[in-house]
């Protein structure tokens, strides 16, 4: 282009163009939810600036259609980025104005955020900070939350749950009649109550970790598919009384006839490992026909999956049950170590 690019721009010109440019950009952004970003992402940068410079941003947000609550709502949630202050945006989300998503800017959150990172009438995704030393514990964080001392229910329609380390010990979690829960990168620790699923439509399990539970640690009712991924199940070992309770000692799914057609619902397994689990009946019953996963007709997929010392036992001491007990039932398996353990199906 040679010396082309640096002729002088006549003043005429450049007003020319910062018309149009201010035209185009309000004509643009007054129908576009980034109005919103635009406007915080001045808070940020000006967040100690003039009274004029502010001011600015006032008219600027005027101008888009953002009112008086909005900007606000954008102000606060810019202090509580700017000083990484959990409580305070866990608080703010519980008040979001209607026209502005919050997940537009979970990108300004996840680097510190121990809370809800989304709370909204169609998710919440619970949400620990990855760069932590170690995962936050669940239980403290929200055990000022209004609940009962036995259970917790949730109901909403998509829950997620990542990095975070739960007790199961002292509390049974409840799900009912969710379309979708996810728990990713976690650590559960368990002791008597089994993780409930009621009328949960798909459950994801990546990269968690399960151990000490004393009683199943999947009971699921009415589910489409079940998928779990680079999971790690250890030293569960499933109690029970009766033998008609007895398989299944990681998971039990009971499916009572989705109205989904059957090629859609799966149980899948993939990359994962199970050590030292398995069931034992405390009355002595010889029989446990499927030690680690039951499931009434759904079809279940074990794949690339290794299994240390999970079998089935009776009676004190202890006592291996029947010889014909597998570790799955009404199900295929691919490329899976087994050790010490029942024959996987």
């Amino acid at each position: 282009m040679g010396d082309e690019i640096f002729d002088p721009i006549s003043e005429t010109e450049e007003q020319n163009f910062a018309q149009a440019l201010g035209e185009n950009f309000l004509k643009y952004f007054r129908g576009n939810e980034l109005r919103y970003n635009f406007i915080f992402d001045l808070f940020l940068i000006l967040m100690k600036a003039t009274k004029v410079q502010k001011d600015f941003v006032w008219l600027m947000g005027a101008n888009l259609g953002i009112n008086e609550k909005e900007l606000n709502f954008l102000m606060n949630l810019g202090m509580s980025i700017l000083e990484e202050d959990s409580s305070s945006y866990m608080q703010l989300i519980e008040r979001v104005p209607k026209n502005i998503n919050v997940r537009n800017f979970i990108g300004y959150t996840r680097h510190f955020l121990v809370g809800r990172l989304i709370d909204d009438d169609e998710m919440v995704v619970y949400y620990g900070c990855e760069k932590l030393e170690e995962k936050p514990s669940f239980n403290e964080t929200f055990k000022n939350e209004e609940m009962s001392m036995e259970r917790w229910v949730f109901k909403q329609d998509v829950l997620v749950f990542e990095n975070w380390k739960i007790d199961l010990s002292q509390k049974q979690w409840l799900f009912r009649n969710n379309q979708k829960v996810i728990f990713r990168n976690c650590e559960l620790i368990g002791d008597h109550y089994p993780i409930s699923f009621d009328g949960t439509g798909e459950i994801i399990i990546e990269q968690c970790e399960f151990t000490y539970f004393n009683n199943r640690v999947l009971v699921v009712n009415d589910c489409i598919n079940v998928k779990i991924n680079k999971c790690q199940f250890k030293e569960c070992v499933y109690l029970y009384n009766v033998y008609q309770n007895s398989n299944g000692g990681v998971y039990f799914v009971a499916d009572k006839a989705m109205t989904d057609a059957q090629q859609m619902r799966f149980i899948e397994i993939v990359d994962s490992r199970f050590i030292d689990c398995s069931v034992w009946n405390k009355e002595g019953h010889y029989y446990s026909d499927y030690s680690l996963g039951c499931s009434m007709s759904i079809p279940q997929r074990i794949r690339n999956c290794q299994f240390n010392n999970c079998l089935s036992y009776m009676d004190m001491p202890k006592r291996l049950c029947n010889g014909g007990s597998t570790l799955f039932n009404n199900g295929e398996a691919e490329e899976c170590i087994v050790i010490a353990s029942h024959p996987i199906l």
